[in-house]
């Protein structure tokens, strides 16, 4: 057996083999999910850590309990894709304030070593109005200036605009219409890039730590940084409870 290759879950190689490469010069799902136990190897080795337990796992990032010394962590390692190019400086800017708190970062293996938390479970039970007051406090403490390697939510909204533009109407043309307009004249907004946003933050991007200092025991994770407009947040969480907000 390869080396770690005990730690991914056969669920977690299902739902990445087969997937093409996230851009240039990236890696396909299979050639990674091949060079994974060794991944795993490496960084346990580098960060002196032994599992703690199995591995959990979300659409593109595997994550390991473990322990360095007698200190509880997790091990994240992902598969290369844009959105997580920059996690590890988020988490750096925010140095535990409303997200995970960062112990280590191995970039070029697309690998951190996280504080150990668990699920939230108390705020899928919460009722959607609770669940986004909770989120909203969390997303208070995520205020910091932008950093400048991150992708814009200027050319976000261009990418936006040039695909309505150039693709058959998915929605009634009127709907179309107001989409390109905003397109346009977002990016014309005072400081629409000036912070950073965690724009993926909804109940399933919030875990539970037993630090002091959080907003009742919670934090984000899998952040997706991008530098705009602290409004941006919204979505995804409206998105992700969106028949019961409703």
């Amino acid at each position: 057996m390869p080396a770690r290759a005990d730690l991914i879950p056969d669920a977690f190689r299902a739902r990445v083999a087969g997937r093409p490469a996230d851009a240039e010069g990236g890696v396909d799902g299979n050639a990674w999910l091949a060079s994974l136990p060794r991944l795993l190897d490496e960084c346990l080795s580098t960060w002196k850590a032994q599992p703690d337990g199995p591995a959990a796992f979300g659409e593109c990032a595997l994550v390991v309990p473990v322990r360095v010394g007698k200190e509880r962590a997790a091990l994240k390692v992902t598969w290369p894709h844009a959105e997580a190019r920059h996690e590890h400086l988020a988490l750096r800017a925010w140095r535990g304030t409303g997200a995970v708190r960062m112990r280590a970062a191995d970039p070029a293996r697309w690998a951190l070593l996280l504080e150990r938390c668990e699920p939230a479970v108390r705020l899928h039970e919460m009722s959607a109005l609770d669940a986004c007051e909770t989120i909203g406090l969390i997303h208070a403490r995520l205020t910091h200036p932008a950093l400048p390697q991150l992708d814009t939510a200027s050319a976000w909204c261009a990418r936006i605009r040039e695909r309505l533009e150039s693709s058959p109407p998915p929605m009634p043309r009127r709907f179309v219409q107001q989409g390109i307009a905003l397109a346009r004249d977002l990016p014309q907004a005072d400081r629409i890039d000036a912070t950073l946003v965690h724009s993926d933050l909804h109940d399933d991007n919030v875990m539970q730590t037993r630090r002091a200092g959080t907003v009742d025991g919670f934090v984000a994770i899998d952040p997706k940084p991008l530098a705009g407009e602290p409004a941006l947040a919204v979505a995804p969480l409206l998105w992700n409870r969106w028949d019961e907000a409703a």
